[in-house]
């Protein structure tokens, strides 16, 4: 009998019809003989509006329209009246319970241990769902609180998890659900101090990792919306596949450029502990996904198939930075200081090019006029919007072939970059107007990787 980790994120729970979709692929794998493990996350936007109603005290407000979003899903979930009647009334329990909080703090901040047990609320309902659903198609499942499982300090909004007491209560409370046959249902980012306070982990998607490796369950799976991780983004690159196989440094790189992906150093214990990792479509599970590969450096490609994956980032504006003895680090870290994301390029001497979204030029400008006054460097923005193609495990051997290529399909380029991280690495970008950013990127993806 395997034992396989699933992790459902909100991609994978959007609303009624996703929640039936996962549902039944747990119900599928369950029927095989396996002893799953599911992690899920809230449905799309609720914790969105919980964190709302902290910031704003709306919380009647919240509460009737959480209310109404899962006793819609309980409908659909159950037919039978009497289990359909049940469900919605531990339902209106779980969110009476945060109505009665939220009216105690009408006049006053939430403490760090109220506001983590707000935040909870969501994956509590997504597994008391599932849990309601499997019950009434007659399996044996159940809810486990991620509170009395995954053992945290007492940093009730960022926990840290204590690996060692977490193992502790796995082997004494999941395992033997799994051996007695049941369905495990836990709610993702939850935790617990151990006198059984709710706590919210720093990075939520810890759960399912921990779990993992505590439960020594032979595969984790991450269920996505997509089959797995794409050569390109599939609505501006048709002909995008799936990847079957990605080294965690390249994965590491796509995240850098803008996928949403789980980092390699969150993987690590999972991947170190021996355990497959799998990223899967939970709307096509019949499709094997990615595979992330336990060496921590990539495989070698064979030189003609040196680019494994196209990110593309579009309506970016470009700042030049120019003057003596700049630190494009001391930009990047005022940026960042501004909550905006930005890449840099140092191709040309004594010039740095910081890539910005094109609603953030104006202030991405101001703030760089400011961290460079002292070495008297000059910003320019330049004209025009551009798009950006990183071409993810490619070197600059690549630029001549590009550069012949786009000239051929007469096809404008703006410059070719070795964009910066600030971490040390760095990755090949084609820059392009705007408006050609998916012709060129189809081009590229079609005539470099898959020819």
């Amino acid at each position: 009998m395997k034992r396989i980790t699933m992790s459902f994120g909100t991609a994978a729970m959007r609303d009624g019809s996703s929640v039936l979709q996962v549902a039944d692929v747990l119900y599928e794998y369950y029927q095989a003989g396996q002893q799953i493990i599911a992690v899920v996350a809230a449905l799309e936007g609720v914790t969105d509006l919980l964190a709302e109603s902290i910031r704003i005290s709306n919380y009647t407000r919240v509460y009737n329209k959480l209310l109404s979003m899962h006793q819609s899903i309980a409908r659909k979930l159950i037919r039978d009246e009497r289990d359909r009647a049940l469900l919605i009334q531990d339902i209106t329990d779980i969110l009476e319970s945060y109505n009665w909080l939220g009216r105690s703090m009408v006049n006053r901040t939430p403490t760090p241990a109220e506001t983590a047990t707000i935040l909870a609320i969501g994956e509590r309902l997504s597994a008391r769902l599932l849990t309601g659903h499997f019950q009434n198609r007659g399996l044996r499942a159940t809810v486990l609180n991620g509170s009395e499982l995954l053992i945290t300090d007492d940093h009730y909004e960022a926990a840290a998890p204590d690996a060692e007491s977490t193992q502790a209560r796995v082997q004494a409370r999941l395992l033997p659900r799994l051996e007695e046959g049941y369905l495990v249902l836990i709610g993702g980012g939850i935790g617990g101090t151990m006198d059984g306070k709710i706590t919210r982990l720093a990075n939520t998607d810890l759960s399912d990792t921990l779990l993992a490796v505590a439960s020594q369950s032979e595969a984790l799976w991450l269920w996505a919306d997509r089959d797995g991780i794409m050569t390109a983004d599939p609505v501006a690159v048709p002909t995008a596949r799936t990847i079957t196989t990605l080294s965690r440094m390249d994965m590491d790189d796509l995240a850098l450029y803008g996928l949403k992906l789980p980092s390699s150093q969150l993987l690590a214990p999972v991947i170190n502990a021996g355990i497959a990792v799998f990223i899967r479509n939970i709307y096509n599970p019949a499709q094997s996904g990615t595979y992330i590969q336990p060496d921590p450096n990539p495989v070698p490609a064979a030189p003609t198939r040196k680019l494994r994956a196209l990110t593309l980032k579009d309506r970016l504006r470009v700042i030049i930075v120019s003057g003596p003895h700049l630190d494009p680090e001391r930009g990047l870290n005022a940026l960042h200081r501004q909550q905006t994301q930005a890449l840099f390029a140092v191709d040309t001497p004594g010039e740095i090019a910081y890539f910005v979204s094109a609603a953030e030029v104006n202030s991405s400008r101001l703030t760089l006029e400011d961290a460079f006054r002292p070495n008297q460097g000059v910003c320019q923005v330049q004209e025009g919007q551009v798009g950006l193609i990183t071409l993810i495990g490619a070197d600059n051997s690549l630029k001549p072939h590009i550069e012949s290529l786009l000239q051929s399909r007469e096809l404008p380029l703006v410059r070719i970059v070795n964009m910066q991280h600030g971490d040390g690495r760095s990755g090949l970008s084609v820059v392009v107007p705007a408006d050609h950013l998916r012709d060129t990127a189809t081009l590229l993806h079609d005539t470099l990787l898959l020819s």
